[in-house]
C-alpha cells in the first residue's frame, strides 16, 4: 500500500499580502474609533466643567441675593457688570465682579474666585428688575467658555446661563 504524503510549502505571496492588508485595515479602523472616542471624552469634560462652574457661581450669587437687605449696584432698571449687595450683619458689602476671565466674590473678609481655570467667564451682567414697592429682583446673565489652551475644535464650548433671583 502506497502512502500519500502532502507537503505544506507555506503561504503564497498573494495570501501574505491579503493578510497584511486586512490587518492594516483593522488597525486603522480601531485607531479611528479610539481617536473619536477620546475627542468625545474631552468634549464631554469641557461641557461638564462649564456646567459645574456655572451652577456653583449662580448658586453662590442666588444665596447672597436672597440673604441681602439692600441692593447697592445695579440701581433700579439698570444693568451692570458688578453686583453689590448689603447683607444683614455685615458692615461691608458683598460684591460680585469679573477679574479678567474669572468671576469673584468680594466680602469684608477678602475675595474668593467663583470660577476656576477650567473655564473663562466671557460675560457677566446683572439687571435690576425691581419695581418700587416690591422686593428686589435680579436677572443674572453668565456666559462661560471651556478653557482650551490647545485650541482644538472639539473642546470649543460656550454656554450662556440665565437666572432670576429675588430678595427675601
Amino acid at each position: 500500500m502506497k502512502r500519500r504524503t502532502t507537503h505544506f510549502k507555506g503561504y503564497s505571496l498573494i495570501e501574505v499580502i491579503i493578510a497584511v492588508a486586512l490587518l492594516s485595515l483593522l488597525s486603522l479602523t480601531a485607531t479611528s474609533i479610539l481617536m473619536v472616542s477620546l475627542q468625545a471624552e474631552k468634549r464631554n469634560a469641557a461641557i461638564s466643567a462649564v456646567d459645574r462652574e456655572a451652577n456653583f457661581a449662580l448658586y453662590q450669587i442666588s444665596q447672597a441675593v436672597r440673604n441681602a437687605t439692600v441692593i447697592n449696584t445695579p440701581s433700579t432698571s439698570a444693568t451692570s457688570s458688578t453686583l453689590s449687595l448689603q447683607v444683614a450683619g455685615s458692615a461691608s458689602p458683598v460684591i460680585f465682579a469679573l477679574s479678567g476671565n474669572t468671576l469673584t466674590e468680594n466680602t469684608g473678609s477678602g475675595a474668593s474666585q467663583l470660577t476656576t481655570g477650567d473655564v473663562k467667564v466671557t460675560q457677566f451682567s446683572v439687571s435690576n428688575l425691581s419695581v418700587s414697592g416690591t422686593d428686589g429682583s435680579f436677572r443674572v446673565v453668565l456666559t462661560l467658555s471651556a478653557a482650551n489652551p490647545a485650541g482644538t475644535s472639539y473642546q470649543n464650548f460656550s454656554r450662556t446661563y440665565y437666572a432670576t433671583v429675588t430678595l427675601r
